[in-house]
């Protein structure tokens, strides 16, 4: 079976065990009537299924993709088959009647964000091209894509704002703010190269001006991470991969401008230093570097592995540039992102018993009490298991190049 990570174990309260998520990952990627009447958990906690986010920190639809992947490549069918019901689950019983995608909890609203709208756009038109090259019918997801896009371009501002937030019943914009648009940008250029069309050219171009002058231009960049209203480094990623794939498309150069100003902007928030800590600190005891992660946030200022999505992208912009720093910044990236792996022979971490191959989400370089009623110690891991940094990782290495590829694997 095809794992690329898991959500919530460790320290959550969803009431599975490591056993659970180990002989079942479908626990937390599709509905079932059997799991959501489940005694295990909360009620009303998972009105639409236990299955996590479709994008932001869940990526469930970008586990499916590369889930079906892995089946095709390597003749698998139920990793295809579990894909597939992620996909076709969510679109069965998780949607408004506008096409816009639910949560997987109740929120008190039914508001939706650009994250989980735009990661929809992106990874149900990708699947869908994949499975026509297989010769499969992907009529149902591409239809699905079709319905988002119809609800969403409607909404587009003149000055190029895409929106940042959608309302689910009604499919209008409930706000423009930030930049968390990017994520929709990126999911609608991954739909132009498979659609075509010039009106919808003209939006993604107008929507790259729009942001890069409002804010990017100025090295700023906020709202991307959609549970900080601040200025962060999230935001930057679609951007710097959707001026790649516009690039690769047209030729023109003034998307490698785009994505030089994106590959600078992330780097300022990339963490290059290994300190020294205590003897009994979680860095210390787990053998844990931080160089190569990335601060969250103004507001936020634990470190993770977000720039394991873009590794590629460095990669790639140190050919175009013949620049051999942007591929420093990717090995630092990816050599970060390849420590700390929950094993065989490390499968007790402070306690709590994590399923093999999982991975932590977070460290503390520095002491930190935001949101939390207990400071976390200076050195300090989050003991929270997410999926979102192996999908990240085995996104990127799927989406480079073969010679990329054995580069990554000649690192020691």
């Amino acid at each position: 079976m095809f794992r690329a990570g898991y959500y919530g174990t460790g320290k959550s309260d969803d009431g599975y065990t490591v056993a659970d998520y180990e002989m079942n990952p479908s626990l937390n990627r599709w509905h079932t009537t059997e799991m959501a009447d489940s005694k295990r958990l909360k009620p009303g906690q998972y009105v639409y299924g236990p299955g996590r986010e479709l994008g932001f920190a869940g990526q469930s639809f970008q586990t499916a993709r590369l889930s079906i992947t892995y089946g095709l490549e390597n003749s698998v069918p139920d990793d295809v088959d579990f894909g597939l019901k992620v996909l076709r689950s969510w679109i069965e019983t998780r949607r408004f009647e506008t096409g816009i995608f639910k949560s997987y909890r109740d929120r008190g609203h039914n508001n939706r964000d650009a994250s989980n709208l735009g990661w929809a756009i992106s990874e149900l038109t990708r699947v869908s091209q994949l499975l026509k090259k297989h010769g499969m019918d992907a009529s149902d997801l591409e239809a699905a894509a079709d319905k988002l896009v119809g609800v969403i371009l409607p909404g587009v501002r003149q000055d190029g704002a895409l929106g940042s937030v959608w309302n689910g019943d009604t499919g209008e914009v409930v706000t423009y703010n930030g930049d968390g648009g990017g994520f929709m940008l990126m999911g609608l250029v991954r739909y132009w190269l498979h659609k075509g069309g010039d009106d919808l050219k003209f939006v993604i171009d107008n929507a790259f001006n729009y942001y890069y002058e409002s804010d990017i231009n100025h090295f700023r960049c906020f709202g991307g991470a959609m549970d900080c209203a601040s200025i962060d480094k999230e935001g930057i990623h679609p951007f710097f991969t959707s001026a790649k794939l516009m690039y690769e498309a047209t030729g023109d150069e003034k998307y490698i401008d785009y994505a030089r100003k994106a590959a600078w902007y992330f780097v300022s928030w990339l963490y290059i230093q290994n300190p020294v800590y205590d003897a009994d600190d979680d860095l210390t005891v787990f053998g844990i570097k931080p160089a190569g992660a990335n601060i969250v946030g103004v507001e936020h200022p634990a470190v993770d592995e977000y720039g394991a999505i873009l590794i590629g992208e460095y990669l790639w912009l140190s050919k175009i540039d013949n620049e051999p720093m942007w591929r420093e910044v990717a090995e630092l990236i990816w050599r970060n992102g390849t420590q700390a792996f929950a094993d065989e022979d490390h499968r007790i971490w402070n306690n709590l018993e994590r399923p093999l191959g999982s991975k932590n989400e977070a460290l503390f370089p520095s002491q930190w009490s935001k949101y939390r009623t207990k400071e976390y110690k200076r050195g300090s891991i989050n003991n929270h298991l997410t999926s979102w940094q192996g999908v990240y990782r085995t996104s990127s290495v799927y989406d480079m190049t073969p010679e990329d590829r054995q580069w990554l694997e000649s690192l020691k």
